[in-house]
């Protein structure tokens, strides 16, 4: 096989190259077939992860999204949504706080407009009160005027005389009030 120029140290050396070739053939073989079976599981392996980190990015996404709905929910005066929260990471506790804000709120505004209705009850009976006073007052006034008149007559015929002079002022005080009521209705 070797030629005569080959010396048995060079058809060792050959001898041995074979060894080795057929040596690393079957290495190469049983490398890759191995490598075979390892990439199936790192590709499934790969794919899970992708699939896991789909579901992640989703939920991460819906729990954002349900966040921004309620924010804008509050912003235009809707507090009847309910959220539920199902994440503990921050996006959900971010919810957590945004859904008890919410409820707090509502509480709030439902407390304002219970008072603001106590507050246009009590105005509408001090309204109806006001209303009966005036309508009292202009009654007495009526009543007033017939008795002024009565005093008016009863005084002129005395004239000025030095017993009109020493009346009491409180009696010309109540005189001069009830012709002001009188004058005014």
């Amino acid at each position: 096989m070797a030629g005569a120029w080959a010396t048995p140290r060079m058809t060792s050396f050959i001898g041995n190259l074979r060894f080795f070739h057929k040596f690393l053939l079957l290495g190469l073989l049983a490398v890759s077939m191995l490598a075979l079976p390892a990439s199936l599981l790192l590709r499934s392996d790969l794919q899970a992860i992708q699939r896991a980190q789909r579901e992640v990015n989703r939920a991460t996404t819906r729990s954002v999204r349900q966040a921004r709905q309620l924010a804008q929910a509050v912003a235009a005066g809707d507090l009847s949504r309910q959220v539920s929260v199902t994440g503990r990471d921050e996006v959900g506790e971010l919810l957590h706080a945004l859904a008890a804000m919410n409820a707090s709120l509502a509480q709030v505004v439902g407390r304002v407009r219970s008072n603001a209705d106590s507050v246009a009850t009590a105005s509408t009976e001090i309204s109806q009160g006001n209303l009966d006073l005036s309508q009292r007052s202009e009654e007495q006034a009526s009543a007033l005027q017939p008795t002024a008149s009565s005093m008016e007559q009863l005084g002129s015929p005395c004239g000025r005389t030095p017993t009109t002079r020493a009346r009491p002022a409180r009696w010309r005080a109540a005189r001069a009030t009830s012709q002001r009521v009188a004058a005014r209705w």
